[in-house]
Order: structure tokens, then sequence, then C-alpha cells
């Protein structure tokens, strides 16, 4: 599952305890325990597992089911006249990450690609989405200096299109998390909420960004080392 510009990691949580025990303490550290939270849930959906007991802001915005969506889509589908094959629109539900307007775009750009619709058909991406999937890529395949400023650059391109810097940082991590041994997934996930920590208290977005590649680019580099060596 994709992750969705609905998706926030966390919202202010005073109030909200679901572990007392984990959570007591420094502020700071119940900050980064939900950033954990919130990571560990869009790794979840990713895969396909459902998602751990809710942060505060899913507590406030239920989501739909994906059986809802595809009632939604069916809907649209009758006002617009359009036959709409009961296996695409599962599809486009679980694709859309119980998000509805994203699965009410995908609907939309399968109208463009081809109409009527064919059952197999694919769902389209947004396209911000393929970006952070290549830049996944590149950086699970190099870790140096000029990749990073490379980076740095596709980085700023995402942020001038308006997608928000929390979104950015759960769908990287979730790419990366999705290619790495389960030794690292905890450490990197917990490197995530901690940038993801700073980036909603500070007001340079692109320094915690890159700061985060940085991380991810030491703690993999060194993994990597250390097991041809």
């Amino acid at each position: 599952e994709c992750l969705s510009v609905g998706d926030d990691l966390h919202e202010p949580f005073q109030s909200y305890r679901p572990h007392p025990v984990a959570l007591s303490g420094d502020p700071h550290r119940r900050a980064v325990c939900f950033g954990v939270l919130g990571v560990f849930n869009a790794v979840r959906r990713r895969r396909g597992d459902g998602a751990a007991p809710p942060t505060p802001s899913t507590r406030h915005r239920p989501r739909r089911s994906e059986e809802e969506i595809v009632g939604v889509l069916h809907e649209v589908c009758e006002k617009e006249r359009l036959t709409l094959p009961d296996e695409l629109a599962a599809r486009i539900a679980k694709a859309s990450g119980r998000n509805l307007r994203r699965a009410i775009l995908a609907l939309e750009e399968c109208k463009v690609a081809q109409y009527p619709f064919n059952p197999s058909m694919p769902v389209p991406q947004p396209d911000w989405e393929v970006y952070i999937k290549a830049i996944a890529q590149d950086i699970c395949r190099e870790q140096s200096p000029a990749r990073l400023v490379a980076t740095r650059d596709k980085l700023y391109e995402l942020l001038a299109k308006c997608i928000p810097a929390d979104v950015i940082l759960k769908e990287l991590c979730a790419e990366l998390v999705s290619k790495l041994d389960d030794e690292l997934k905890p450490q990197v996930m917990a490197c995530a909420a901690f940038y993801e920590h700073r980036v909603q208290q500070g007001s340079k977005e692109i320094f915690h960004l890159e700061a985060f590649v940085a991380k991810f680019m030491v703690i993999y580099k060194k993994f990597m080392d250390a097991m041809f060596a």
C-alpha cells in the first residue's frame, strides 16, 4: 500500500498514552515513540499487514474501509455512466491505502488511460511516489557525498511541488525498509521517527530530510562493509 498525504505521523499527544510505561518520562522520548508508531504503521500498511493501534491523528480522522471505498467508486462511476469492474475497484481501493481522495484520483487516471476499463489494467501511482521510489533505489545503490547532494536536489523538488516533508519521510522510509534485512529495519525506522519529530519542531525541512538520508547512508554502508569484510 502506498502512503497518502492524509497520513500524519503524530499530532499533540499529551493526553494520549496507549503505552504508559514505555511513554513515561521525557517528552522528546514520547514524541519519538509516536513517530516510530507512525512509521511502523506506514510500513505495515505497505506490506498489507494492517496498522498498529492508531496515533491521535488517525483516531480523530478514521479511515474508510476498502469496502466503503469500493462502494464510493461504484457510486461515482454510476453518476458518470461508467462501468467499473469489481476487480479493478478492489485493486484501486487497496492501492489507495484507504484514502478516498487518492482512490478517486486513481479512478480518474484509469479512465484517461483506458475506457472501457480492463479488470487487469495497472493502477497508476502518483508521480511523486514514483519519484521517491527512485530516490530510495539511488541511495541504496550508492552511498557517497555526490549522491547525497543529488538526493538533496530531488528532495527540494518534492518540497517545491507542495509534498509535505513528513509524507516524503514516511514514504522514503517505507521504501527503504522494504529493501533492508530485518536486522536494520528497527534502526532505520527509529531514525525516521527521530527526524520526523525534528521536521515537526523545526522550520528548515530540507535540513532534516537530508540528515535522515545521510544517516541512512551511514547505517547502510556500515552494514554492507561489515557483511563483505
